[in-house]
């Protein structure tokens, strides 16, 4: 995608979880919306795991970290909301569990270990998908967008990873614009911290098609102010400040902060 952005844009935006659009795309988010875009943030994974899922490892760990007790999610989505009024965006919550919540029939964790959870395989019991599909395709027929991105699996999480291959094929010979966004802090090459990943690493496994890439140059402040908003996050995301972000999007180009995003080629899917 080489275009400018202006008012005649309508794009959505795949957030697999509530923080990934502004972690990721923030800035760039908030100078599409003041050029006259309309944008939406599609979050998929926002619904409060049942009780069940709360006896899992994962689950206990994450729970205590975020500090908001046995059902967080309603917290989550005022952050979300929050975050994203601050770069001028709508918001979708698609109502859908977190691998950390999700389970077999028996009632077995999908995922319940943070090697399950990063490592871009999903589940052979998984089930996910057929609603997944269901719901981004509502989406895409309720926006017709122009512009649609996607993440693209950095960090190797598996809710990364099965929204992305989703689109994929969805996507398939698409009219719209469809772009591949860095998912932070995983792009950092920090992250996650049992294997950390990076663009290059991503970019080489992708079934995507990849072209060129385009660098946003982007307020970081603002972004900064949107990422606060998620309280809950930033214990766990950035433990000690926001210095390995502001370096890396710094480091992009060498001088100013920037977002860098990836043309996809929806032909070749």
């Amino acid at each position: 995608m080489t275009r400018a952005i202006g008012r005649n844009d309508r794009i959505l935006v795949l957030s697999p979880h509530l923080d990934d659009a502004i972690l990721s795309l923030g800035g760039s988010i908030a100078s599409w919306t003041d050029a006259g875009a309309v944008v939406t943030a599609l979050t998929v994974f926002t619904a409060e795991g049942d009780d069940s899922a709360l006896r899992s490892k994962i689950v206990k760990k994450m729970h205590k970290l975020w500090n908001l007790g046995e059902h967080p999610y309603a917290t989550r989505r005022i952050e979300d909301i929050a975050a994203l009024e601050v770069v001028g965006a709508n918001y979708i919550h698609g109502n859908l569990l977190d691998c950390i919540y999700r389970q077999t029939e028996n009632g077995k964790s999908l995922y319940p270990s943070e090697a399950s959870v990063y490592s871009a395989a999903p589940a052979s019991a998984e089930t996910i998908y057929g609603p997944l599909k269901e719901l981004i395709i509502g989406c895409l027929d309720t926006i017709n967008p122009t512009l649609v991105l996607s993440p693209m699996g950095i960090g190797r999480h598996v809710d990364h990873f099965i929204t992305s291959e989703v689109f994929r094929e969805i996507s398939h010979g698409a009219e719209y614009d469809v772009a591949l966004y860095e998912e932070i802090p995983y792009a950092t090459g920090k992250y996650p911290m049992i294997n950390p990943d990076n663009v290059q690493a991503a970019k080489d496994r992708s079934a995507w098609g990849i072209r060129s890439s385009r660098l946003v140059e982007i307020d970081f402040e603002r972004k900064r102010r949107a990422i606060e908003c998620y309280s809950s996050q930033l214990v766990d995301i950035f433990p000690d400040g926001f210095g390995v972000l502001e370096d890396y999007m710094s480091t992009l180009n060498g001088e100013h902060a920037v977002e860098r995003i990836w043309q996809a080629d929806t032909n070749s899917n």
